[in-house]
């Protein structure tokens, strides 16, 4: 069989066909001559195998390799959360295409969200506290003897660093709530316990803004809340082991009533001050009868306890007072007397 034309590709199964086809009568003319009709192109059983014919040309074949193994990526990372909590939504499916910034996963967000709130419920109930003390300071300032010797000491975050900056190393360069620096000053770092009856709410939270307030220089606070019987027992205050200590100090609302507590060795001087020119003044000012004069004695000694800071008054605790507007001279003081501790004061208007 001669083929005429352009070169051919045929196919396989079609070449097949054609061998086949032409070597079968070959096969069969040896065994029966009955068979020759249909090799001379007479009338047979077998049809004429059809021939395709294209052009040659060079092009991709796809190559379909079918096998197990394992896929191995070029590179890998870890996603994990700044926060942990229960997850409740998964936004992509595996295979996709995921870019930076895009959301992922969903964290109940209920846990925090209480949390916050609870946040913002204490800095309220802080911040009313605050507000609370300060008229109470105000009030107490209305009275004629008191002179605001500790004023000096209010805090003052800018006026704290600088001097922090002049005789210390290794804090922050400027006032930072968020830092983490800590000064070291003549080789000590600057970090103190503060200790407080445990169960008192309100010197509790005074501990709360005090530790932010100094952390924000540099300073840090170890909180140590005690158990009152503790604090005030042989092991507590008395024995010296402390660095900062709160505490009230319950009076008549007279000024003698802190002699003991800022004499030499006097009983309640936890922390081993010791000025005689303070215990001459405090002395001589509780022998007086002249009310100005004893007034005056107590003034000199303020001034001395302000400048060698054995201890800072903080605030007299809040206790409501009320009375005919026509009453004057009547002072707030929840000390253990009650509202009588200056009636000699009292007079109608």
């Amino acid at each position: 069989m001669e083929i005429v034309g352009s070169p051919v590709v045929l196919n396989r199964s079609l070449f097949w066909s054609v061998i086949l086809s032409v070597g079968m009568p070959f096969v069969a003319a040896c065994s029966r001559t009955s068979a020759a009709p249909a090799l001379r192109g007479g009338r047979g059983d077998a049809a004429p195998a059809p021939v395709v014919i294209a052009t040659v040309a060079q092009r991709d074949v796809p190559v379909d390799v079918d096998a197990i193994g394992n896929v191995e990526a070029f590179s890998t990372i870890s996603v994990r959360s700044q926060v942990t909590g229960q997850l409740i939504d998964v936004r992509f499916r595996e295979g996709d295409f995921v870019r930076k910034s895009d959301h992922l996963f969903s964290i109940d967000p209920r846990p925090f969200q209480a949390q916050l709130e609870q946040a913002q419920a204490n800095l309220t109930r802080d911040q009313a506290l605050l507000a609370q003390a300060k008229a109470q300071l105000t009030r107490d300032a209305t009275q004629a003897e008191y002179q605001p010797d500790f004023k000096k000491w209010n805090f003052n975050p800018a006026k704290a660093l600088a001097v922090l900056k002049k005789h210390c190393t290794g804090g922050p360069a400027t006032v930072d709530p968020s830092t983490s620096a800590v000064w070291t000053c003549a080789g000590l770092p600057a970090v103190f316990n503060w200790s407080w009856t445990s169960s008192n709410s309100v010197r509790t939270t005074t501990n709360a803004i005090v530790t932010q307030e100094l952390k924000s220089i540099g300073i840090k606070i170890n909180p140590r809340p005690t158990p009152a019987n503790v604090i005030f027992g042989p092991n507590g205050l008395p024995s010296g082991d402390f660095d900062i200590a709160e505490f009230a100090q319950i009076t008549t609302g007279d000024a003698g009533d802190w002699y003991d507590q800022n004499r030499c060795q006097g009983n309640g001087n936890w922390d081993g001050f010791c000025s005689h020119a303070v215990d001459t003044l405090t002395k001589a000012a509780a022998g007086e009868l002249d009310p100005a004069k004893r007034a005056v004695d107590f003034q000199k000694a303020d001034k001395i306890l302000a400048g060698l800071v054995p201890m800072i008054p903080f605030y007299q605790r809040p206790s409501p007072l009320v009375h005919k507007s026509d009453l004057l001279g009547m002072v707030n003081n929840p000390a253990i007397v009650g509202p009588y501790w200056n009636i000699e004061a009292w007079h109608w208007k």
